[in-house]
């Protein structure tokens, strides 16, 4: 089944089955806790990160939170280069999607999906984190291009508003529906 246009976002489960969905991927075991644990590391670090502490350790717990294949590519940056990409993130975030991620991508390891991460971090009430897996879940084809995620994330917010959920239950609750999705489709 060929997935729409990227503009064209639309759930692809029942929207009653989010919270559902949400627990269930908290409640995933993951490195003897779950992820719940792993988010408040990450949540914690963005609070930090918000509150000005742009320090290289903030930045890699939440980098390994989203893909901890790409954290050894933090050590190309310097402590300033990350210090200064921290803060013109935080700075531009509330008015310019592009502008914070832009910030963020000139380091080297972030791309547009991590980008997203990091502003999730810092910011869990206005972004949510652009992956395949939510991406699936709204039938659409992944991509890593900032103007789709100016997309997305409009469409998130949007979405999380109408169901009346958090966006980041939103966004667990896709990640966890496409999951649950790859699973049946090896398992049978």
């Amino acid at each position: 089944m060929r997935r729409k246009k990227l503009t064209k976002f639309q759930l692809r489960y029942d929207p009653a089955d989010i919270p559902k969905l949400a627990a269930e991927y908290m409640a995933t075991p993951y490195e003897g806790g779950t992820a719940a644990d792993k988010e408040r590391k990450m949540e914690d670090a963005g609070q930090r990160i918000a509150g000005g502490d742009f320090s290289r350790r903030n930045l890699e717990i939440v980098c390994e939170w989203k893909s901890k294949r790409r954290i050894g590519l933090l050590t190309e940056n310097t402590d300033a280069e990350i210090k200064q990409a921290l803060k013109r993130a935080r700075a531009t975030s509330a008015a310019d999607v592009k502008g914070a991620v832009s910030s963020l991508t000139g380091l080297a390891g972030v791309g547009v999906k991590m980008a997203s991460a990091i502003l999730t971090a810092i910011f869990p009430e206005r972004y949510t984190v652009f992956d395949f897996r939510a991406l699936e879940a709204l039938g659409v084809e992944n991509t890593e291009n900032v103007d789709a995620y100016a997309l997305y994330l409009e469409a998130c917010r949007s979405m999380a508003k109408q169901y009346g959920v958090k966006l980041r239950d939103f966004d667990r609750a896709n990640w966890q529906w496409s999951k649950n999705k790859s699973k049946r489709v090896r398992c049978c």
